[in-house]
């Protein structure tokens, strides 16, 4: 009976023992629990911030994307609705407008010329740099002279800018109804 008895004890300390090591464990579990817990907490907010300032971004963005697109919609409406004849290039000399008033002076449609560089048929029997590449080009004034001559000058209106004498070429064009490129 003695070794039942110490059986019995040994058993109970064991089940203590065990208890005791199941609690330790519960408790360690809990605090890993807790961490882990804490962590995807904190990762959370920092995702839900990252994604609040994406939001942000995007709504700018396409705010942004809309301001554009209704100013160059104006712009164009502007273009377009200019008597004076005028085409846009844009910093790869690719023609962006052509407005009716070009067409009707150079009797070279829209169509034809938008998306292409060939704004020098407007003006010449064959390829060169026109006025507008040049400005594009930012080129010094001596290299503006070899292509134009004196016939050109800064204007006095708007610092940087420089403007073509061809008034004589338009009226030329309006009088006898021939291609402005006959002229130059």
């Amino acid at each position: 009976m003695k070794n039942i008895a110490e059986s019995k004890v040994t058993l109970v300390e064991e089940i203590k023992a065990l208890r005791q090591r199941v609690a330790e464990l519960e408790k360690q579990d809990a605090e890993h629990t807790r961490v882990v817990e804490e962590e995807l907490r904190a990762s959370n907010e920092e995702l839900q911030a990252a994604n609040e300032e994406l939001q942000s971004e995007i709504t700018e963005r396409r705010r942004a994307e809309e301001t554009l697109r209704e100013s160059e919609e104006r712009l164009s409406q502007i273009i377009q609705g200019s008597s004076i004849p005028t085409f846009v290039i844009d910093n790869k000399h690719i023609i962006t407008h052509w407005n009716k008033a070009c067409e009707n002076l150079t009797g070279i449609p829209a169509s034809e010329v938008i998306g292409t560089n060939k704004q020098w048929m407007a003006f010449y029997p064959e390829e060169r740099a026109v006025m507008a590449d040049l400005i594009v080009n930012d080129l010094p004034e001596e290299e503006i002279t070899k292509y134009y001559g004196d016939r050109y000058q800064k204007s006095t209106v708007i610092r940087g800018y420089t403007k073509l004498k061809i008034s004589s070429l338009i009226w030329m064009k309006k009088v006898s109804g021939c291609s402005l490129r006959q002229y130059h």
